[in-house]
């Protein structure tokens, strides 16, 4: 999980509450979870598929992402994920380099997305 505080622990038996309640109540999947916490407050397709382990980003290699997306929102209620196109403006903002063809997709948390991540850090971690 994506926690910076090195005084954070993993409370014992967090994943499987996590599993049987956040995940029931909220009707997402564990992958859906997983992706909640790649996202946070927000990245590019390609850097949260490089926290995947994947290395050479292209259009198929980072197509699971979207599949996720779009499965995760259409299950729940309230979507969890907002995904924006970036423009040239937006790259040069945040020092991304901007390429030719299609531009990269920003993903990040609706407010219902962030409640569900919130709920889950708080079922996860304790501060020590």
């Amino acid at each position: 999980m994506n926690q910076t505080n090195k005084n954070v622990q993993v409370n014992r038996g967090g994943l499987q509450y996590l599993s049987r309640h956040v995940a029931h109540r909220h009707n997402v999947s564990l992958g859906t979870l997983v992706l909640l916490d790649a996202v946070r407050e927000g990245n590019t397709f390609n850097e949260i598929a490089k926290m995947y382990g994947v290395e050479e980003c292209n259009r198929r290699s980072i197509q699971f992402i979207s599949d996720l997306v779009k499965n995760s929102n259409k299950k729940t209620t309230t979507p969890l994920f907002l995904v924006t196109n970036l423009n040239r403006r937006d790259l040069d903002k945040m020092g991304l380099d901007v390429t030719v063809g299609r531009h990269p997709r920003w993903l990040s948390l609706t407010s219902y997305g962030m409640k569900v991540l919130k709920e889950m850090d708080k079922t996860l971690y304790t501060n020590i």
